[in-house]
């Protein structure tokens, strides 16, 4: 994009109604700040799902283990995700979940 900021976008055929994959018809990737580093999930790179009524809802938030009915999938109940909240220490994480974390922390990046 003109910002420097790129994303990359998946769309699946996907039918399931069970597993990790339920109710999402795709994904999309952010990386804010393109090929400059650190291109790490959490820090620069965030994920989102993109449900089968076109919903873009952050991967990790509480919408997204309600989607999949499975709560090891809100970020909250799964500090591998994006740390423990009001912890600022994610280095044991994915930073698959930030997204929802920094969202339902008011927009801050709070670790």
């Amino acid at each position: 994009m003109a910002d420097g900021s790129r994303g990359n976008v998946s769309i699946s055929n996907n039918q399931s109604t069970t597993g990790s994959y339920a109710n999402q018809s795709g994904s999309l990737s952010i990386d804010v700040n393109g090929k400059k580093g650190p291109n790490i999930y959490g820090r620069d790179v965030f994920i989102f799902i993109i449900d089968f009524k076109g919903n873009l809802i952050p991967y990790g938030s509480r919408q997204h283990a309600d989607l999949i009915s499975n709560e090891t999938y809100y970020w909250r109940n799964n500090p591998g995700m994006c740390g423990t909240p009001g912890s600022s220490d994610i280095s044991m994480a994915s930073g698959t979940g930030c997204a929802a974390r920094i969202i339902e922390e008011g927009w801050v990046m709070n670790y």
